[in-house]
């Protein structure tokens, strides 16, 4: 009972994400659900003889919903959430930031069963010791102490992400705690509209334009571009809108002009 009441007492500080909230692709989904049962159902994981992972590393370009992916795990699992960055830890008062990187594992231990987010580890652990400071070398060395110390009782679960896995310090990746890899890419067409839907709900297109019109001129960019372009498409509607009360039809102009404003470039 002691275990219950603590576990997840940290749980409210995620945003709760669920799968309708995010856009994958078929095999990738189909990868993250297989992940959630095992961490969600331990004992038949073991039984089939199985090994519950201890880690994931999160691979892609910016802006492809791995932080969110992150959160999706915590929301399906239930499990108290603690994310890391570089700037949160790397950089601080010499002894500070070591100091820091122990109490997150301490308080995930103490509040398991439990998610590590280290974002964009590039970062947070680089490998290349000749361009790291003193300082921030310690926080490295600790970060490897702490993870190589986490055992299966700790019940913790290290969800990590990067755009650039060779400049990782490459003793984080060894000993299995990231060997899970799965590589979040940018949309497909489907995955396109289906975002597309998502975020004009409730706006009209001009007569002869579709989602998949507009799905075709936006091929190639992340969620968080189509995400930025769906509203700033809106607002140059409601440009035209004039006194009345609701935003006119989109057309093709107003998301080139969306695309032109949030990436810079037709």
């Amino acid at each position: 009972r002691a275990l219950e009441e603590a576990g997840g007492k940290d749980r409210p500080l995620v945003q709760p994400v669920q799968w309708q909230d995010i856009v994958l692709e078929e095999h990738v989904e189909r990868d993250l659900r297989t992940l959630i049962q095992m961490l969600n159902d331990p004992g038949r994981t073991e039984k089939m003889g199985m090994e519950i992972p201890t880690g994931i590393l999160l691979l892609g370009p910016p802006g492809t919903g791995k932080s969110m992916i992150a959160r999706l795990i915590s929301t399906q699992t239930q499990r108290s959430f603690y994310p890391v960055t570089a700037a949160a830890v790397v950089g601080g008062l010499t002894g500070e930031s070591v100091k820091r990187v122990a109490q997150v594992f301490e308080r995930a231990k103490e509040h398991s069963p439990s998610i590590i987010f280290l974002d964009e580890m590039d970062g947070l652990l680089p490998g290349n010791n000749r361009y790291v400071a003193q300082h921030d070398l310690q926080v490295v060395e600790q970060f490897i102490t702490e993870i190589s110390n986490l055992q299966a009782e700790h019940n913790v679960f290290l969800v990590g992400t990067t755009n650039h896995p060779e400049n990782i310090d490459p003793r984080v990746l060894r000993g299995g705690r990231f060997s899970e890899k799965i590589e979040i890419g940018l949309p497909g067409p489907d995955g396109l509209i289906r975002l597309l839907r998502e975020h004009l709900k409730g706006v009209r297109l001009e007569p002869g334009l579709t989602v998949e019109k507009v799905a075709e001129q936006l091929i190639g960019l992340a969620p968080a571009d189509i995400e930025a372009i769906s509203k700033t498409v809106k607002r140059f509607a409601f440009n035209r809108a004039g006194q009345g009360d609701r935003i006119p039809p989109l057309n093709l102009a107003d998301f080139k002009m969306a695309v032109e404003r949030v990436r810079g470039a037709a």
